[in-house]
Order: structure tokens, then C-alpha cells, then sequence
């Protein structure tokens, strides 16, 4: 579900042009965070509502959590 998430949002890593994931684990309504796989840079959206990038990244993580029945 991971991979699919991925592919939908499609970030890159702006250091190597990796994907970039969620971090899951410490995601909440007012705070996200994104790392690449190849580099392992991190990039945090503290709140997301202070960037058009985070504010989409939040649209993006509330609709997969509306698709799997889970709360942010």
C-alpha cells in the first residue's frame, strides 16, 4: 500500500531524484514528514498548512485515510 501511495502522490527527492515516501510513523494532522529511500534525505511539513507543497501532501494523506478507513 506503501509503494501505491508513492506512485500517486509521485515526489521526487530534489538531492538524487529518488522517490520520496511518507513517514508514517510520525505523521499527524499537524505535522508530516517524507523521506527518500535512496539518499534517506528527510523533509518535514510542520504544519503542512505553511507550504502549497505540504498543504497537497496533507489533501493526499487524508484521502488514502479516508480509502482505508483510518484517522489523521
Amino acid at each position: 500500500m506503501l509503494l501505491q501511495l508513492v506512485y500517486q502522490i509521485n515526489m521526487t527527492c530534489k538531492r538524487c531524484e529518488g522517490k520520496m515516501f511518507v513517514d508514517r510513523i510520525h505523521s499527524n494532522i499537524d505535522h508530516l514528514e517524507t523521506y527518500c529511500v535512496k539518499c534517506g534525505n528527510r523533509k518535514f511539513y510542520h504544519p503542512p498548512s505553511e507550504s502549497m507543497e505540504g498543504k497537497w501532501l496533507l489533501q493526499k494523506e487524508k484521502f488514502r485515510a479516508k480509502n482505508i478507513i483510518a484517522n489523521l
